[in-house]
């Protein structure tokens, strides 16, 4: 199966189907305008997922995206007045 696409399978047989792409166009930002443009997409993101009513957790695989993710998530929380969340 290849990325993007979906398959079908009923008592007739199978169909496959695209249901998303991603169209290719031309990159003109500057490195610090796509530098900054993600840091602000990604705090976006991660403050989103930290409004909650229960508290909320982090899961590390020692890889860098789960790191970055979650040093984004103290830094939004230690901006909004929450503190470490540390058990005290």
């Amino acid at each position: 199966m290849l990325p993007g696409h979906a398959m079908t399978v009923r008592a007739p047989g199978t169909g496959h189907r695209r249901y998303w792409s991603l169209p290719a166009r031309p990159h003109t930002d500057s490195l610090e305008t796509t530098v900054a443009t993600v840091r602000r997409l990604l705090s976006e993101a991660v403050a989103t997922h930290l409004r909650a009513d229960v508290p909320v957790g982090a899961m590390l695989s020692g890889g860098i995206d789960s790191s970055a993710l979650t040093a984004l998530a103290s830094r939004e929380r230690r901006a909004a007045g929450a503190g470490s969340g540390r058990s005290r």
